[in-house]
Order: C-alpha cells, then structure tokens, then sequence
C-alpha cells in the first residue's frame, strides 16, 4: 500500500516538476520537502493540504489513494484535520502491566487521526500501538504507529497481530499450522522463527490483527 509521500512524488514525476519547484509553489522549506519523499516520512495534516491544492487533487486520494473526483466517495471528502476520525493512542508498556490493554481500566495517552477505510475493516476495538524493537524490519519499524483492530482470536488467520508471549506483548507473523501448532515469525532474519504448541509451557494469546501503519497527523 502506497503512502502519502508516495503518491505525491508520483504527481510530481507525472507533472515533471522538481522537489525544488514544488517547494516555491507550496511554501513548504525544500529540505523538509526531500525528507518526507526522499525518505518517505510522514507528512503532517498542513503539509497535505498545501500539496493537494498545489497537485489538483483531494487530501483523501494522498491518504488513500482514492479519488472519485467531485463526486462524494463512500468515505466522503477528506478536506481538512477535523474530518478525520479518531481512535485511542496506547503505549504498551504502560497498559495492564505488559499483560494486554483493559480499556475499561487503561486510558490512552491521546488520540491520533487515522483515514475511514480503517474503521470499515475493523470488527473489535481499534485502537493505534507504537511498535519497538527491529525484529519486524523492514516491514515493520522501531517506532512506527500500528492501526490494531483488538479483539480475542481463537483461529487467526495467517498475518501480522498482537500477541501476548506469558507477560510480554509483541507484534508477530503468525500462522496456524495443523495440529493447534502456532508458527511465529519476524521479518527480520537476525530473530529465528518459534513454535508454539498445546506442550509448550508458554502461554499464547492472540490480542489482536494489525490492520496498517498510518502516517502521523497532527
């Protein structure tokens, strides 16, 4: 899934219009401009606006990657920060002693926009974490906001959730195997693969499925 930054660096190849031009037209500093596409960072809810004036085209097709033009898609037109829907914001190792999130007793640290198309795949609580740690890299990022749709998961499909290992919550690969064998892998080789099975005397519990990573807006 292409991000923002992305997808503004494709506009401006299709309009073949340096990083430098496009800093004229939008105001925004040149060296900011080449951090968030050179590296592509996450770009904040001002920046967005400028470039989708300065582009032709809406906020929400930077975010989405959906534009239906001026008609109003099935998520409605994304123009500014307040028609973003918000969830909780979590730090893990503050939530239930490393032992899951207790929304009737954790509160969140604060509240962070994400784009509809979240709220439509979600069938839980959902809910943004902050991943540490380089096991899940490249795909996954020490630091990156994870969009986590929280709900107990007795037979989880193959993909990256929520686990918590005994005491400790982590973000995995997971896949069933036949036999209730549970495979848990990192996308980083440096981390080896694991299995969990009914003699295992670690205790496995499925939180959660990570829906995405969302870009930070503020």
């Amino acid at each position: 899934m292409k991000t923002a930054s992305q997808r503004v660096a494709e506009a401006l190849r299709k309009k073949n219009m340096t990083i430098a031009q496009f800093a004229r037209i939008t105001g925004v500093q040149d060296a900011t401009l080449r951090k968030q596409l050179d590296r592509n960072s996450s770009i904040k809810m001002h920046h967005l606006e400028a470039y989708s004036k300065a582009l032709g085209v809406s906020i929400e097709y930077l975010l989405t990657g959906i534009d239906q033009g001026p008609g109003e898609s099935n998520m409605g037109k994304i123009r500014c920060l307040s028609d973003l829907p918000k969830i909780p914001f979590y730090e893990l190792q503050r939530v239930s002693a490393g032992k899951g999130i207790d929304f009737e007793y954790d509160k969140p640290i604060g509240m962070r926009s994400i784009t509809p198309e979240f709220l439509e795949m979600a069938k839980g609580k959902l809910c943004m974490i902050r991943a540490e740690g380089s096991s899940m890299e490249p795909l996954i990022m020490n630091g990156a906001e994870l969009i986590v749709d929280f709900m107990p998961i007795t037979e989880p499909r193959p993909g990256i959730h929520v686990i918590q290992v005994d005491n400790q919550l982590c973000v995995k690969d997971i896949e069933m195997l036949p036999g209730r064998v549970m495979m848990v892998r990192s996308r980083n080789p440096d981390y080896p693969d694991k299995i969990f099975d009914e003699e295992t005397s670690i205790t496995v519990r499925v939180l959660g499925r990570v829906l995405g990573q969302q870009q930070m807006f503020w």
